[in-house]
């Protein structure tokens, strides 16, 4: 496939940005600790009621284990993120080689995760470190992507290469970068891209909205789709954010697009095969087409590619059924998520519902970013496969991917460390 062929978002509203994964063979999965009962955890978040999502993949269980942690980065390939939304600046990364000489030293690492992150910035230790330029009330990525100022009534972008890495080639990229427009601004003019990252990661238990699946975490944002909502995005750029995640340090990437075809060796086979060699996992999106993806002449890619640090996830409805539109794959697809009727964050500040597999791959990402909070040291092959060997498996989800079950948050971070909780039957 040509790099003038685009892909596409798979949400309900009009853009599509999923797909799959070929010819897979079925995984081999760990055996998990004898399985623990926890008291759920109930936030406090206004539309928490409305998240039927979190309660079929048994998330409240989990959080009684923890909540998350900023010092796990978390890749988010999509239309990029409404960084200033009041449920998700402070799970924005940003780019420790990105902060400017003259703050380094003076600014708190208020939680000890040893980053600085929105968290820090956003606590009392830390007023007045930075203006609020935007005057929106609190420090989010539009303050720090303004133009730096010596007085420090500006931001943090003073066109100096930040140089993260030895090809860094990315000039003021604070909290991700635009593939698209090639530049350092990863807004989300679409929407889609806000809404799978509040599924990974809205701040919970904040009085506000929505919860992400894990609570607290660093979205490296990475876009590549045009600004236009009929625009796609290309290998090139698609290729060039998942190496860009990998070589920062995330340790897992959302891909929530797909495309009827790809090839061993085209630019995206070659970024996640790079991507396995840093230890970072992949999720895509199975797609939305019906469709098996064992076959090959109808499999969607990326997610359908062989390759063991990917992740390829269908979509479930409220009922526990295969979303009809969803597709499929005994050997190729892995495991299934909530997908229909996905309540959300939205551009702009807002929520709305969303539909499709770029819903469900986020309750993954989201899944293995709260499991490496709790423990870091996991590879990405141990992450893959708890994961997996903890799906709840169901008759109605029988030979649709290769664990015949859905995502189960709780099992995935069962044994892991964690804070002790009290046990109750659910």
């Amino acid at each position: 496939m040509g790099d003038g062929q685009t892909f596409e978002a798979c949400g309900d509203h009009g853009a599509r940005r999923d797909r799959g994964r070929s010819g897979a063979a079925v995984v081999e999965v760990e055996r998990l600790e004898p399985r623990e009962l926890w008291s759920a955890v109930v936030p406090n978040d206004t539309a928490y009621a409305q998240q039927w999502n979190l309660k079929g993949v048994n998330a409240p269980a989990a959080w009684a284990k923890g909540t998350g942690s900023a010092a796990v980065l978390v890749g988010h390939v999509d239309t990029g993120i409404d960084y200033t939304h009041p449920d998700l600046y402070k799970n924005v990364w940003i780019n420790q080689a990105e902060i400017p000489p003259a703050l380094k030293g003076k600014l708190k690492d208020t939680d000890g995760d040893k980053r600085i992150s929105f968290w820090d910035l956003n606590a009392t230790a830390n007023k007045g470190r930075v203006a609020d330029g935007n005057k929106n009330g609190y420090i989010d990525g539009g303050d720090l992507l303004a133009k730096w100022k010596p007085d420090g009534t500006g931001g943090w972008a003073d066109g100096i290469n930040g140089k993260n890495n030895p090809n860094d080639k990315y000039v003021d990229d604070i909290v991700g970068w635009d593939f698209a427009n090639n530049d350092n601004n990863p807004i989300d003019p679409d929407g889609h891209g806000t809404h799978t990252a509040g599924v990974i990661a809205a701040e919970g238990n904040n009085k506000r909205g929505v919860a992400g699946v894990v609570w607290k975490a660093s979205l490296v944002a990475l876009k590549v789709f045009g600004d236009s909502p009929t625009d796609g995005a290309t290998l090139t750029a698609i290729a060039a954010a998942i190496r860009y995640a990998a070589d920062v340090g995330a340790r897992v990437a959302n891909n929530s697009y797909s495309n009827g075809g790809g090839s061993v060796g085209d630019p995206i086979y070659n970024a996640v095969k790079y991507a396995n060699g840093k230890g970072m996992l992949t999720v895509f999106a199975a797609g939305n087409d019906t469709a098996d993806n064992d076959r090959s002449w109808l499999a969607s890619y990326p997610a359908s590619f062989d390759l063991p640090n990917i992740i390829s996830v269908a979509a479930t409805d409220k009922s526990g059924d295969l979303a009809a539109y969803t597709n499929y794959g005994r050997k190729s697809v892995d495991i299934a998520a909530p997908g229909t009727s996905v309540y959300s964050t939205w551009r702009g500040g807002t929520y709305r519902t969303d539909t499709g597999t770029s819903m469900a791959t986020p309750h993954v990402t989201g899944t293995i970013a709260l499991m490496l909070s709790l423990n870091p040291k996991l590879t990405a092959a141990q992450l893959k496969s708890r994961l997996l060997a903890g799906a709840d498996q169901t008759a109605k989800l029988v030979g649709s991917s290769t664990t015949g079950g859905i995502l189960n948050v709780a099992n995935a971070v069962n044994g892991l460390a964690g804070k002790r909780v009290a046990t109750a039957a659910r």
